[in-house]
């Protein structure tokens, strides 16, 4: 296939890459990056309502001033205008790649959308998108020869990312190698701009840019340092393998071919080395020795490397190119390497990542809270709170005075009666110095509903956040919170609704699969059981569609409980009873029986509870026996149950038990 003729494939390929970037951006109820995203989503939103958010330098005033007509329209918003550029940005490395010769430009678009962190990052609410289109922006101005443009926008990177300052210097020296002199000034437009307004408006000092600067040398809190070579480590999971390599070589045949050019080429050569692959090494280079030295509050996130992503995947391109027209001189064979880079490419991104990004634990949890207190009078009483995320849940102004963070727990008995109090175990223990010992010894907070996460959800290191909900109660009133707490806390788990969903006692409506293994041996009720076989590892499989049974879809508990006979102890005859999503290993849930069946020749109940937070339509629950020992046992009365529970909430917790 000849794509070099098709003239309007650039087109299609955006349009395609745009609608499965927008369908998953709606179908991702979480976002990759935590509470950055929610931070820089407040500062653009609000900015209209309060002016001076537009030049908050932590929240970046090239993105808030970008974004915040997006943001209008919620976090939704946000996450388009990320999508949005994106593309755009792809659409720019293409005519970047096209304007410098290269002829399968439109495999830039492709390279560019499909590198695993970009793509990542499209789907949140972060600024690395937007420093990355202002790069490429100003790049491809430069080889289109538009010098005098290119300066004015580079000139605003530091405002997109500060350590965009690092990516000046490039463009500085390209003009001066182009003996463009009238564009240098420029460079200094973004800064002299910003300089002026705030001053004037805002900070009134005109480095208030320098002086307010959120990430000091020394950052009081993010003091840990990291490998020297941890971004270096990263870079698979940044460009995955496809890329990677292409990447590199890329640089490699770009060396080959300066010094193998004539010397009138050599310039273009090296201003394309100079502009596309030295920016790339650099920012990997600054940003191993800012973590290295713990240096402006670097944490080593790997997401930081976004921004130059355009400018590596035009190299990587360039590599594609060469390598395509050296190597493979048959067009059949030019079609199988390009078939495979692609394939390869989009195979990398979805096994490095996971789509739609699911909701974590800790904000499913805040959801769940919030979710409640909007369905109450509490919503419209004054509410404090200690997680700096609640009202984004609550969908709440987090700059309106009736809605405080609480950095103190001095101040508690000072707020008005009913005011509502949104205690969080992580941030009111740690950052806000609010315990919950000192909130009870108020005497005046009431507990109301207590919320906890699902804690095998959480991810590693991660450790379970409970959520305190209490109201400021008259005073003179009393009450105990700790018999409060133990009541809601029995509410919540009980089991109100238990629905059948599948099982039998093999005695009739056998089926075929089982029939051979049904035996007369022993039996827990009736005549028959299931004697599972030592010859096979998996084993009694039921595969179900939730879908056709139940319409909610989410926080689905499944309970399978059973009667199991070993003949040896199971630490002998390794078996798990496994509960799962077919094809999604991300859900994987087992129970050792050797932890809950003991007695060996004789009956034992175990019983297993499984909690999935999100069930698409396409998903099957599969329950199994994982038999790994590989030795004779019996199963009988085997029961599949959904599991509501009395408050509404779901289990607490995987749960495995045994009994007689």
């Amino acid at each position: 296939m000849n794509y070099k003729s098709s003239k309007n494939l650039h087109w299609f390929l955006l349009i395609m890459v745009f609608i499965i970037l927008l369908v998953l951006a709606f179908l991702s109820e979480g976002f990759y990056g935590g509470a950055d995203n929610i931070n820089h989503y407040f500062i653009s939103r609000y900015s209209f309502r309060y002016p001076y958010l537009f030049l908050d330098t932590w929240g970046r005033p090239v993105f808030t001033i970008m974004s915040s007509p997006f943001s209008q329209f919620g976090f939704g918003g946000l996450k388009l205008f990320n999508v949005l550029l994106g593309c755009l940005s792809a659409f720019l490395a293409f005519l970047t790649a096209r304007k410098i010769g290269i002829r399968q430009s439109w495999l830039a678009i492709l390279f560019v959308i499909f590198t695993p962190m970009y793509f990542l990052m499209t789907l949140t609410g972060l600024t690395e998108i937007q420093f990355g289109f202002i790069l490429i922006l100003s790049v491809y101005f430069f080889f289109d020869e538009k010098y005098l443009a290119s300066a004015i926008i580079i000139s605003f990177l530091p405002f997109s990312r500060s350590e965009g300052i690092v990516l000046l210097p490039f463009l500085f020296i390209a003009l001066l190698m182009k003996r463009k002199y009238y564009a240098v000034p420029f460079l200094a437009t973004g800064f002299l701009l910003f300089s002026i307004v705030g001053y004037f408006f805002v900070h009134h000092d005109f480095f208030w840019i320098i002086m307010h600067s959120p990430y000091p040398l020394h950052h009081p809190i993010y003091t840990e340092k990291g490998p020297l070579l941890h971004f270096v480590t990263s870079s698979p999971d940044i460009f995955g393998i496809p890329l990677l390599i292409l990447f590199l070589a890329g640089i490699g045949i770009s060396g080959y071919l300066f010094f193998s050019a004539e010397k009138k080429h050599r310039l273009q050569i090296f201003l394309e080395i100079w502009m596309l692959e030295l920016p790339v090494l650099l920012f990997f280079a600054v940003h191993s020795v800012l973590y290295w030295k713990a240096l402006f509050g670097s944490m080593g996130i790997i997401r930081v490397i976004t921004g130059v992503l355009p400018l590596a995947a035009i190299v990587s391109v360039k590599a594609f190119d060469h390598l395509e027209k050296t190597i493979f001189k048959k067009e059949s064979f030019r079609n199988v390497f390009l078939f495979l880079v692609i394939i390869f490419l989009i195979i990398s991104n979805f096994s490095i990542n996971h789509y739609p990004v699911l909701i974590s634990p800790r904000d499913q949890n805040l959801k769940n809270a919030a979710n409640w207190v909007k369905q109450t009078p509490l919503i419209k009483q004054k509410i404090l709170y200690t997680d700096l995320d609640v009202p984004f849940y609550l969908d709440l102004d987090p700059y309106n005075e009736k809605y405080t963070h609480v950095f103190s727990s001095e101040w508690l008995r000072g707020y008005p009666e009913n005011t509502v109090l949104i205690w969080d175990s992580y941030f009111g223990t740690h950052e806000s110095d609010v315990p919950l010992d000192l909130i009870n010894k108020t005497g005046v907070y009431k507990l109301i509903n207590i919320f906890q996460p699902i804690p095998y959800l959480n991810t590693e290191g991660e450790q379970p956040c409970e959520l305190c909900i209490f109201k400021k109660d008259p005073s003179g009133s009393k009450f105990d919170n700790k018999a409060i707490r133990d009541s809601i806390t029995a509410k919540n788990s009980e089991i109100s609704t238990v629905r059948f969903i599948t099982g039998t006692t093999f005695e009739k409506n056998i089926r075929k699969n089982d029939i051979l293994f049904v035996s007369r041996e022993v039996a827990r009720s009736g005549l028959f059981s299931y004697k599972v076989p030592g010859n096979e590892e998996f084993k009694s499989s039921y595969e179900i569609d939730l879908s056709k049974i139940i319409s909610r879809k989410d926080n689905i508990t499944i309970r399978v409980s059973c009667f199991v006979y070993p003949l040896i102890p199971f630490k002998e005859n390794d078996t798990r009873l496994v509960i799962t999503l077919k094809d999604r290993g991300d859900f994987y849930h087992s129970l050792h029986l050797d932890s809950a069946a003991t007695r060996v020749n004789q009956w034992n109940k175990i019983s297993f509870m499984a909690t999935f937070p999100v069930i698409k339509n396409s998903d099957r629950v599969v329950v199994y026996f994982w038999h790994r020992g590989k030795k004779e046992f019996y199963i009988d009365d085997l029961k599949i149950e959904v599991v509501y529970f009395g408050s509404g909430l779901h289990s607490v917790e995987t749960k495995g038990s045994a009994g007689k």
